[in-house]
């Protein structure tokens, strides 16, 4: 076995893992990357998007999307989106670009990003792996979205900026995807993007994060980023902190966890917890919200400006 983000064999053996009662895979540690991964499964994302699973939010957030624009009430919608810190980091950058620029979304899902994009009347193209979540983003937001292997994408090259949320966990070879980005840019131009954090699992003692594989894949130490594009790329790396509340709740989750296997689902489903005793909950939250907030799951904001 070798690492999937820096190739390296001094991998070992974590743990098997059962996220779901139809899908059982296994968790490997880089010791060179400090990476945690579990092998790729082709087509996941595909069936994700195509059939019922926890893929149901990108429906919520595309229609909300569609709905908001509809009415013309952007700023309602800017708002609802940048409660993720991730989208909040891409709207900030490119608020602060000309009208001008040439933008691309690669793992837009159903197009609720982009269609943000699109009715503030910016050049955007937004690309994802899978044909279903790009049908229906046509269906909300028109004809500004392609499948991953589109031609398109390379005719709409260069690049002022390339941008992607929650994706780099899932694709197969992060590495080699991040470098075709960068290869996409303008001189000057910016990659930015938000990874899963290592070091969460690390602060929580946990196996994994609140997102299972087959979906997510790949687990990224934030120094990985500075150290393996400072070459080829002006590097920033933020890593965001989740709150005091939440981060009592992650907290509290991981201790049921570890007392139980709540995972254990029979499909592509979100995961459903329930409390048994709510008075004991809120005597551990109150607890575990007096102690340090822990760096959010998916918080590793990454900025590689290109030479």
């Amino acid at each position: 076995m070798r690492c999937r983000v820096c190739e390296s064999s001094n991998v070992i053996l974590v743990s098997e893992y059962a996220p779901y009662d139809d899908f059982k895979t296994v968790v490997y540690d880089c010791m060179e990357c400090e990476a945690r991964f579990v092998p790729y499964v082709p087509h996941a994302h595909e069936n994700l998007h195509s059939n019922r699973s926890s893929y149901n939010r990108h429906d919520i957030d595309a229609n909300y999307a569609a709905k908001v624009i509809k009415d013309n009430n952007l700023k309602k919608l800017k708002a609802y989106l940048e409660r993720s810190p991730a989208n909040k980091y891409v709207i900030d950058h490119i608020e602060k670009l000309p009208k001008s620029a040439n933008i691309l979304e690669m793992g837009c899902s159903k197009g609720y990003l982009t269609g943000y994009f699109i009715s503030i009347g910016r050049k955007v193209l937004g690309v994802d792996i899978s044909k279903t979540a790009i049908t229906l983003a046509k269906e909300r937001f028109g004809n500004y979205f392609c499948t991953s292997e589109s031609p398109a994408i390379i005719a709409g090259a260069p690049y002022d900026v390339v941008y992607h949320v929650g994706t780099i966990g899932c694709v197969e070879a992060p590495h080699e995807f991040t470098m075709e980005l960068l290869g996409l840019l303008k001189p000057g131009g910016v990659l930015l993007f938000n990874a899963p954090n290592r070091e969460y699992i690390d602060k929580t003692e946990s196996l994994w994060l609140s997102t299972p594989p087959p979906d997510l894949v790949t687990l990224f130490a934030p120094s990985y980023w500075l150290k393996t594009f400072e070459s080829i790329a002006l590097a920033k790396v933020d890593v965001h902190l989740a709150s005091r509340i939440k981060s009592a709740k992650l907290r509290f989750n991981e201790k049921k966890n570890k007392s139980r296997e709540v995972n254990k689902i029979c499909s592509f489903s979100s995961v459903k917890v329930n409390y048994k005793d709510k008075f004991v909950y809120l005597f551990y939250l109150l607890a575990f919200t007096l102690r340090k907030r822990l760096p959010s799951e998916y918080g590793v904001l990454v900025k590689l400006k290109k030479f």
